[in-house]
């Protein structure tokens, strides 16, 4: 039993073998089976308690003690061959170190206990299996791993006894493969040259020593260390304000790069893009950037791989710009809308909004926050006639978690709140002496008054209307031949005193004697008929009647009057029963008035007055003849007229239908006395009743020296 519990009491040590580089383990292995000393001494076999590896060419063994053993020997052999003695020691050593190791190779010990008895030495019994264990190589300590955008550089400590090194390299989750064999004698890196752009790579080393033939390849670290081969990162070279907006940012270029994208973050915020740039790009300028706001700037370089972008490093901390937010320029304060003050103010750049302030009680308020950086106008409503205001305006920037405010105009600018300009909407001869003038309504205002100007001279008070609700006034000292402009405005009466509102935009009204004529007015001295006065005259071109007629006089009557600086019109005298023959009459008279384009200064009249169209049955066909004639001259490039009495546009003609196109109105008044000084008579009422017309043929009895014969005279109220 003593037996048995000696034998399962020793321990035994497998050696592990696991695939690829690694390190091999010491192990050590106790057997029991014992052979009997080279002597038949009686010692017994020391009991082998362990092996260990010391270093790759030293291994250690040790044993127990033997009672009454003077020393032991030491015993060692490789697998196959017999074992030699390698030292003897004496009674108090129970380790020993074998130095003259190799590593990659397992040895064999064991140990037999001796006497001494004079000179003569017995040994005891040993264990013929022993203890066995093989050195290795350590597994190389990898100190760091660089790259940069073209190679991937990695160190690593020296192991002792290795010849060499071998590099390996993977991708992410695959095989590692070897890539290099560098000399011991050498640097303790490597810089890999073929990595790819923007693939990760991990890399890890395994010492090698040369024992005879045999390469011995020490562990390695499995995990190894990661890197990329990525862009450069550019170096930032300035970040500043730059011009009235916007800030400057710079950088140095970097190799192989195809573009660069800018960063910006501010108050402290996260990294955001900006912009991507092609590579010949080493600046921008950064409009969309606030004022007032502080901000840091950062670049990185890209290229592209295979349809992929790879972007490489950027400074952490960036370069940081700031500008102040501007004082706001107050430019203008007015009431032109009567209750309200309109204020207007300069744009500040860069900026989120601006806040308006009114001084109320000598302290400013702030009254409204405009939103929009583009909006430099502010309309205050609700306001008290002939009341002041004072009002200032300062900009804000909008940061991460503030704003930021810029400075203000500390008086600020004041407005008297007066009426707003009424819209002055027509102004028009309704006679030969008489302007009538239309405005729109303004409310809150106690009356009107109306300015004139004659002839391009001064604006002068004409006259007050006193009653708001009134909105016309007639100027019945207005002369034919005089060039006369109006303006409006309101008034309210403050403590007995007019309160003058703003004015409105000016209308411009005139009127000149005109003549029309034709072959019935004979020969014409057109030199006498300018010295008289006469700057328009109508000229009659032709008619429909028998097919197509030329008037006989018109090429003489035209070329001489534009020789004397008359400007001048034509018209037409139609003959048509339908609307073939205004067809017919368009195609006659196009072509015979093309020649004369060029000359016209007037529109083109459409003469309308046949008597056998005079019947109310055929008002409707009338009208769509005279909508023929006129769209077709408009189509050709003229401007049209139509040219009948009164009593036709009132009972034959749809005269809402034709008076688009312009009228020229006959209507006599009295016993036709009247001469081209003016209309004498009681101003009649009918134009008035027709609206603004272009003419107004008031006379058939007209006297004009340089005509012999009587002559038709009109009041033209064309510019």
């Amino acid at each position: 039993m003593k037996k048995l519990a000696i034998v399962l009491s020793l321990m035994i040590w497998s050696l592990v073998f696991t695939a690829g580089p690694i390190q091999a383990q010491s192990v050590n292995r106790t057997v029991t089976s014992v052979s009997s000393s080279q002597s038949g001494g009686q010692l017994p076999a020391p009991v082998l308690s362990g092996i260990k590896t010391v270093s790759y060419q030293c291994i250690k063994i040790s044993w127990r003690k033997v009672a009454s053993a003077d020393g032991y020997r030491i015993y060692r052999k490789t697998s196959g061959t017999a074992w030699k003695p390698l030292k003897n020691v004496d009674s108090s050593t129970l380790s020993y170190k074998d130095k003259t190791v190799e590593p990659g190779t397992t040895y064999y010990y064991t140990v037999a206990a001796y006497k001494k008895s004079g000179k003569k030495i017995t040994y005891g019994k040993y264990s013929n299996s022993g203890i066995y264990g093989k050195t290795s190589l350590e597994t190389p300590k990898l100190s760091g791993i660089t790259a940069d955008s073209e190679t991937i550089r990695l160190k690593w400590k020296a192991v002792p006894g290795a010849d060499l090194y071998y590099v390996y390299r993977r991708l992410s989750n695959g095989n590692w493969s070897k890539i290099a064999s560098k000399s011991a004698d050498s640097s303790l890196s490597y810089t890999d040259k073929n990595a790819i752009l923007g693939t990760t790579y991990n890399y890890t080393v395994r010492a090698v020593r040369n024992v005879g033939s045999t390469k011995v390849k020490s562990d390695w670290d499995k995990n190894g260390l990661s890197a990329v081969c990525l862009p450069d990162t550019p170096k930032l070279v300035e970040a500043k304000a730059s011009g009235d907006t916007g800030f400057l940012v710079a950088w140095e270029a970097v190799k192989n790069a195809d573009g660069y994208r800018v960063y910006r973050k501010m108050d402290g915020g996260k990294w955001k893009a900006v912009i991507s740039l092609e590579k010949d790009i080493l600046s921008y300028h950064d409009e969309s950037a606030l004022a007032g706001v502080s901000y840091q700037y950062t670049v990185r370089a890209y290229q592209l791989v295979s349809g992929s972008t790879i972007t490489g490093g950027y400074d952490e901390n960036g370069l940081s710009a700031s500008r102040p937010i501007g004082t706001v320029k107050l430019v203008s304060a007015d009431s032109s809308k009567g209750s309200q003050a309109i204020l207007v103010w300069e744009s500040v750049p860069g900026i989120n909004g601006y806040y308006v302030y009114r001084k109320d009680n000598g302290k400013w308020v702030r009254i409204a926050d405009i939103t929009e950086p583009d909006q430099t106008s502010f309309m205050d409503e609700g306001l008290t006639m002939g009341n002041s205001y004072t009002y200032t305006v300062k900009a804000y920037s909008q940061g991460t978690s503030k704003k930021y405010y810029g400075g203000y105009e500390a008086d600020g600018i004041s407005v008297t709140i007066v009426a707003g300009a009424p819209k002055l909407k027509n102004a028009q001869y309704v006679d030969s002496q008489s302007v009538e003038l239309t405005w729109s309504k303004v409310g809150d205002v106690d009356g009107y008054r109306i300015y004139r100007s004659v002839d391009g001279g001064k604006f002068k008070k004409l006259a007050d209307v006193k009653k708001a609700s009134v909105t016309s006034y007639v100027d019945e000292t207005a002369k034919v031949g005089s060039s006369y402009s109006y303006k409006v405005c309101c008034y309210n009466t403050v403590n007995g005193e007019k309160i003058l509102g703003f004015k409105s935009s000016g209308k411009e009204v005139h009127a000149s004697i005109a003549i029309d004529v034709s072959k019935w007015n004979k020969t014409v001295d057109w030199e006498k008929v300018r010295a008289a006065g006469i700057e328009i005259a109508m000229i009659k071109i032709g008619s429909s009647n028998n097919g197509g007629l030329m008037d006989e006089c018109f090429e003489e009557n035209i070329r001489q009057a534009k020789e004397q600086g008359i400007r001048v019109g034509v018209y037409f005298y139609s003959y048509a029963q339908s609307l073939e023959d205004v067809q017919a009459e368009l195609d006659y008279f196009l072509p015979l008035l093309e020649p004369y384009r060029d000359q016209l200064d007037l529109p083109v009249a459409y003469d309308f007055e046949l008597e056998s169209r005079q019947k109310e049955e055929l008002k409707e066909e009338n009208t769509a003849m005279i909508c023929m004639f006129c769209d077709g001259l408009e189509e050709a490039g003229y401007d049209s007229m139509v040219y009948s009495g009164a009593y036709m546009f009132d009972k034959y003609i749809d005269y809402e239908k034709v008076y688009p196109y312009g009228i020229w109105l006959a209507r006599y008044y009295g016993d036709n006395t009247l001469s081209y000084d003016g209309y004498k008579g009681k101003s009649p009422t009918y134009i008035r009743d027709f609206g603004a017309v272009n003419m107004w043929q008031y006379s058939t009895d007209g006297s004009i020296d340089g005509i012999s014969t009587k002559v038709d005279l009109n009041v033209c109220y064309l510019p």
